[in-house]
C-alpha cells in the first residue's frame, strides 16, 4: 500500500511541476503576442504578462532544484 501511495505522489508532483510550466509558458507567449499586436490592451500590459511568466517560471524551476 504505502509503494501505491508513493507512486501516487511522485505522480501528482510530476503534474504540478509540468503543469506550472504550461501555465508559464502561456503568460509569456500571451505577453509576447499583446506586446506586438496590442487590439484591446496595452503594449504594457504585454510587458506585464511576459514578465510574470517568465518570474513564475523561474521560481518553479528553482523550487525544483531545491528538492
Amino acid at each position: 500500500m504505502f509503494k501505491l501511495t508513493e507512486i501516487l505522489l511522485s505522480i501528482s508532483n510530476l503534474h504540478y511541476k509540468y503543469s506550472s510550466l504550461i501555465l508559464s509558458v502561456g503568460f509569456i507567449a500571451l505577453g509576447i503576442s499583446v506586446f506586438f499586436y496590442p487590439a484591446e490592451l496595452s503594449q504594457n500590459a504585454g510587458i506585464a504578462l511576459f514578465i510574470t511568466g517568465f518570474l513564475f517560471g523561474l521560481l518553479i524551476l528553482m523550487k525544483s532544484k531545491r528538492n
